[in-house]
């Protein structure tokens, strides 16, 4: 019988703004905690039963956390207050390059890594409307109570979460998981993301390569490429998160004062927890916006913005005189 003690890790000030408002085992990895994917890369490369070694103070809630998952799975793992001091020489486990999760874009790339291995069984699930005029191709699990209007496109493999409405004119380009509860306006275009629970994108809203976590919310008639959007976050109309650096073959960001090459050619920034941006504000490539942050309509955040600061242009209004007729209809 295999053990292995797996080293559960809570705060990690390299992954902000992320760990700001949860722990870092529970960070989503396509909609699902850290530690289970973790948990499932052991079990998959066959190791019987894991020990968990967690912080004290965080012992409580990774037990309750793990009492979500299966029976079969629960009674292969315990959890031990301790650190990797208490681990047993060479009885270690160490998740996959792809899974060590150490800095806020990693959240990104191991989503899409994991996105890229999706297998999805075809399912309907009670309740559920879909429009006769809708094209559902590949591999496609759609939830209870799902709602799905006309001339919308569908192309698995895909997960549609219970309750989630998606309306008239929506592309949905797999592989992407919705949650539930989720709402995408008229004409969205989404593509190889990860949406969790009670997100929306509005109408004509691009979703592309990107990660939200819950309760995320972008207006209509913007662009969200490769970024990672934290809970209770979003923008209004016009929002643009862009992803492609102007002059770099990569994009690079500043962590904890440090420049870092991430080796992306394409990362779009990294938005803290309820941070907002005004109509048609555009965020730069690799920027971090800490928890609570703004950005003013219109605005071009090209550097990294702190927790609870605002983010505005220096903009002044002009009044002149119009002349005589200007603006009136013949």
């Amino acid at each position: 019988m295999t053990e292995r003690f797996l080293l559960v890790e809570a705060d990690d000030a390299n992954l902000y703004p992320f760990t700001d408002t949860r722990p870092r085992y529970a960070l989503p990895i396509a909609n699902t905690p850290l530690l289970f994917r973790q948990i499932g890369s052991a079990f998959q490369g066959g190791v019987s039963s894991l020990v968990l070694l967690t912080p004290p103070k965080h012992v409580d809630a990774v037990v309750d956390l793990i009492g979500t998952l299966p029976a079969a799975q629960r009674k292969r793992i315990r959890v031990r207050a301790g650190g990797v001091v208490a681990a047993k020489p060479g009885r270690a486990f160490e998740p996959p390059d792809w899974l060590k999760v150490v800095y806020p874009w990693h959240v990104l790339t191991a989503s899409l890594t994991c996105l890229r291995a999706l297998r999805v069984k075809p399912a309907r699930g009670v309740k559920s409307i879909v429009h006769r005029t809708a094209r559902l191709e590949g591999p496609i699990a759609i939830g209870r109570r799902v709602v799905i209007e006309d001339h919308v496109v569908l192309k698995g493999p895909l997960v549609i979460g219970d309750g989630t409405v998606i309306r008239s004119g929506v592309y949905v380009e797999g592989p992407a998981l919705i949650g539930s509860n989720c709402h995408l306006g008229p004409h969205c275009y989404v593509s190889e993301s990860c949406l969790g629970e009670s997100c929306a994108a509005e109408q004509n809203m691009q979703v592309v390569s990107s990660v939200f976590f819950e309760h995320v919310a972008f207006g209509h008639f913007g662009y969200i490429g490769h970024s990672v959007c934290a809970e209770w976050s979003g923008g209004g109309g016009g929002t643009v998160l862009f992803d492609r650096p102007l002059r770099e073959p990569s994009v690079k960001v500043r962590v904890r004062g440090k420049l870092i090459d991430t080796g992306l050619p394409q990362l779009g920034p990294m938005v803290g927890a309820h941070v907002t941006s005004g109509v048609s504000a555009v965020l730069m490539p690799g920027i971090i916006l800490g928890p609570n942050a703004a950005v003013g309509p219109g605005a071009v955040a090209d550097r990294n913005v702190p927790a609870s600061q605002m983010l505005f242009n220096d903009q002044k209004a002009v009044l002149m005189p119009c002349r005589r007729g200007v603006g009136r209809r013949p």
